[in-house]
């Protein structure tokens, strides 16, 4: 596992340029033993068992990367999102009137039909976007992120542009970045406003993100985001996607059956990226 507390970036690169010469996909799979038991200096397998790293970064010429905030950049155990979550549960019920018995069940038909509990309010309620962010959104972030000198130091050695896209609103995301201490390493902030009246995972959502950065092809966008059902939109468009925090994984997702994964790539931490896609990154 790699992390900010076990590895400095600087660590993890040279480690990577010292042994990482390919990436071992079988024994890489989540849940694989050997990931636990392997120190990071071993990555490199025998050539039967390996993909060389030249055949993959030659499919990586990617110019935007596109990052989620809220358990994508900070760790999920920080607890914002739950938080967020009862926010939610309390407007609902002060402001719509929805008994708590009812709160849960709602949600999910919201979310699920809408992809966010936001627009299914819209939708259903005609709630004030903007009021319901601001009410959401009210909790502690500064108390429960500190910044991370190591994520600003990863993020600033990315030769791609870097950008934030989240289904949150802008003064969310900059106070997060802010608490992270890494706000000035994003060029640009594209919020649920900026996408309305979609939002993720709707493919729509990532088809009006990639026009607001300025990209022609949406191959050349790499997308990082905790969830799943959020990367779907983003790969069904043509976007290659990297699933965050996926229990202690640093795999390519391979598809089964019919139906590609929403995911191409799934790392445990945004520390793993050099190790994936060293051709990111400066020396």
């Amino acid at each position: 596992m790699i992390s900010p507390v076990n590895y400095t970036v600087d660590q993890t690169l040279k480690v990577f340029s010292a042994s990482c010469e390919f990436i071992w996909h079988d024994r890489l799979a989540i849940g694989h033993p050997d990931r636990q038991k392997k120190p990071l200096g071993s990555l490199a397998p025998p050539h039967s068992q390996a993909v060389g790293f030249s055949g993959i970064l030659s499919l990586m010429d990617f110019t935007t990367l596109l990052f989620d905030v809220d358990d994508t950049l900070y760790a999920p155990a920080c607890g914002i999102w739950d938080m967020i979550g009862d926010r939610m549960d309390m407007f609902i019920h002060e402001q719509l009137r929805v008994d708590w018995q009812d709160i849960p069940v709602l949600r999910k038909s919201l979310f699920e039909t809408y992809g966010t509990t936001l627009r299914g309010l819209q939708h259903t309620y005609g709630i004030d976007a903007s009021e319901f962010l601001a009410y959401v959104h009210d909790v502690p972030v500064e108390e429960r992120i500190q910044a991370s000198p190591d994520l600003h130091t990863l993020l600033l050695r990315l030769t791609p542009r870097r950008m934030i896209f989240t289904n949150a609103d802008n003064r969310h995301a900059r106070r997060v970045l802010n608490a992270l201490g890494i706000l000035h390493c994003f060029e640009k902030i594209i919020d649920i406003h900026d996408i309305a009246p979609s939002c993720k995972p709707h493919p729509d959502a990532y088809r009006k993100a990639v026009e607001l950065v300025g990209e022609d092809d949406p191959g050349r966008v790499l997308v990082l985001d905790d969830s799943l059902r959020n990367l779907a939109g983003a790969r069904a468009i043509g976007c290659y996607t990297v699933l965050v925090g996926s229990r202690g994984s640093l795999s390519r997702v391979l598809p089964s059956g019919d139906s590609p994964p929403a995911s191409h790539w799934s790392v445990e931490t945004l520390f793993d990226l050099p190790l994936v896609f060293p051709g990111l990154f400066r020396n």
